[in-house]
């Protein structure tokens, strides 16, 4: 039974070992598995957070874009609003002789045979240049701007039909017939003059017109003397950047404050210049509007990453919470092994000693029943000496002390024997307590 009993022990710890090392490698791989996950939430959160933050970027350079959207958008209003009131300004001539707006309005839209207008319009509104010319150019024209330019001789006396009394004399028409090429010379190789005609930018029809209209007209370099210069070339009309005119012998001085051939000239430089502005606005309204669609779609895509990786991130975070809970149990199981694998060690140890010690208690009890068997043959022996004694009374006294002496030694050992017995008794008891205690803890 001892040995069984240290057999099974070894059994039930070899179960326990087997089992450790299960548990043990669960715990290992839910630790490989809650590492694995911890990397992949990190991986997934810096991801959201870079997501997140090429959004806000995003989002930032989106609202400033609408900001400046909502700007140019209406700086554009203001640049039509202000265009549409300066066409309707020179659309009606504003500024100009009644004569010469009773013209524009009444042929502006009528044919001749060959299909070209009765009137092309007046000089002022034939021509470009640039800004920084504009005063320069209009002063050389002063005179010439509010000229009404015509197709032919026959347009000129329908048109003169139509003028009222009094308008006849103060509308000056020209015909584009009358214009001979431009022959003279032009002072070209004068370093500090430029030809008022090389500012003049219009259409092939009219170059001769402007040619003949600001022949002998130059314009002064500003680090140039035009006084001087209008004495060393007294047939010349010299004219300024400021606008100053300086003739053979005469000198003009003009502001523009109070000319209203000017005034109308400038409004149709400035419409120029608004629609340039106008479109330049167009263009950046139509290009801020493309960026704002393409960055929307950006956005919209980097949103729909980020709503994805989000829910990467949740299903990973539960994974990880399931593996931490799978940690915490595959601990705790561990734990409960191991402290149950070092019951067993215990239990082994404590039923080694007992046994040790019943078995010793065993070898005693062995000892003291094989001593109370040798007893036993004596009391044989002393029953038979005492028949021998009571058919042979002949051996006298010392054969009665000698047997006095034995009973005495018979009854003492009759005492030991029956007291082994019940010692042996108990043990076997105990033995049998244990035995049960064994099995039940198995």
């Amino acid at each position: 039974r001892q040995d069984q009993r240290r057999e099974q022990i070894r059994k039930d710890r070899d179960e326990i070992s087997l089992e450790h090392a299960k548990v043990l490698k669960q715990k290992d791989n839910v630790q490989v598995r809650l590492e694995r996950l911890e990397d992949r939430c990190r991986e997934l959160d810096d991801l959201v957070r870079e997501l997140t933050d090429e959004i806000n970027e995003l989002s930032a350079i989106r609202r400033r874009l609408l900001t400046e959207q909502t700007e140019l958008q209406n700086k554009k209003t203001r640049t039509d609003s202000r265009l549409q009131s300066l066409k309707e300004l020179v659309a009606s001539g504003e500024g100009l002789d009644s004569g010469v707006r009773t013209v524009i309005s009444e042929f502006r839209d009528k044919m001749n045979d060959l299909g070209k207008p009765f009137v092309s319009g007046t000089i002022a509104a034939l021509y470009r240049t640039e800004t920084k010319y504009e005063t320069a150019l209009a002063s050389a024209l002063h005179n010439h701007l509010d000229e009404v330019v015509v197709a032919s001789e026959g347009a000129m006396i329908s048109i003169r039909k139509h003028l009222k009394d009094g308008q006849y004399s103060r509308v000056v028409l020209r015909s584009l017939n009358d214009i001979k090429p431009d022959t003279s010379d032009q002072k070209d190789l004068i370093t500090d003059l430029t030809p008022m005609i090389e500012l003049v930018k219009t259409k092939n029809d009219f170059q001769s017109l402007f040619r003949k209209l600001l022949q002998g007209s130059y314009l002064v370099s500003s680090l140039s003397d035009p006084e001087t210069l209008s004495r060393q070339y007294p047939e010349l009309c010299l004219v300024d950047q400021e606008g100053n005119c300086y003739g053979p012998g005469t000198r003009r001085v003009i502001t523009g404050k109070e000319d209203n051939r000017l005034a109308f000239r400038k409004r149709i430089s400035e419409i120029d210049a608004l629609t340039e502005t106008a479109e330049l606005l167009k263009n950046q309204l139509e290009a801020g509007y493309e960026k704002t669609v393409s960055i929307s779609e950006q956005l919209d895509e980097l949103t729909s990453q980020q709503g994805s990786r989000k829910a990467d991130l949740l299903e990973v975070t539960q994974d990880r919470a399931v593996a931490r809970r799978d940690q915490t149990h595959a601990e705790n199981v561990f734990a409960g092994i191991e402290k149950r694998r070092k019951q067993l060690v215990d239990d082994e140890k404590r039923v080694d000693g007992e046994l040790k010690s019943l078995s010793d208690k065993f070898d005693e009890l062995a000892g003291k029943i094989q001593a109370g068997r040798d007893d036993k043959e004596l009391s044989d022996d002393i029953q038979k000496w005492e028949k021998e004694l009571e058919l042979s009374i002949s051996h006298g006294d010392e054969m009665r002390e000698q047997l006095t002496e034995v009973r005495i030694r018979l009854r003492t050992t009759g005492e030991q024997v029956e007291s082994a017995t019940r010692e042996s008794n108990r043990y076997r008891e105990e033995i049998r307590n244990l035995t049960e205690l064994s099995s039940r803890h198995r």
